[in-house]
C-alpha cells in the first residue's frame, strides 16, 4: 500500500515495476476533482525488485483524498528516452499517444498529516 502525506518536503516511493528505468513521468489523478498533475521523475534507482525515487508533491495532497498513481514513459516528447529513434521510426513518424507503461495503480489510502 502507498501511503502519501500532505507534507510539503519530498517524499520516497517504492515500487515493483514493469520496466526498470531511471527517467519517467508520474501522472496523480486525484479522484474526487479529477484533477492530474504531471511530475518528470529523473534519477530513480533500482535497489533490488523495487524502483525507488523521491516526489515533492505540489500542490501539496489534499488529506481524506484518494489518487490514481501512473509512471510512464512518453515517447511523443524528442530525444527524452533512449528508445531507438535512429532505429524505430514509426515513433517520431507517426503522431501518436504511445507510452510505455512502467507501473499503475489505483489505490484507496488515505492521506496521512504529519504531526511534530
Amino acid at each position: 500500500m502507498i501511503i502519501l502525506t500532505t507534507s510539503t518536503t519530498a517524499q520516497q516511493l517504492s515500487v515493483i515495476p514493469r520496466n526498470y528505468e531511471s527517467n519517467f513521468t508520474l501522472d496523480l489523478r486525484d479522484d474526487q476533482t479529477n484533477v492530474t498533475v504531471k511530475y518528470d521523475i529523473l534519477g530513480a534507482v533500482t535497489s533490488g525488485n523495487y524502483l525507488n525515487f523521491d516526489n515533492v508533491f505540489s500542490p501539496v495532497l489534499v488529506e481524506n483524498h484518494f489518487y490514481d498513481l501512473y509512471l510512464y514513459i512518453d515517447y511523443n516528447f524528442w530525444n527524452t528516452n533512449n528508445s531507438f529513434w535512429n532505429l524505430y521510426d514509426v515513433l517520431w513518424q507517426v503522431d501518436s499517444d504511445f507510452k510505455e507503461d512502467i507501473f499503475r495503480i489505483k489505490y484507496f489510502a488515505r492521506i496521512k498529516t504529519l504531526t511534530n
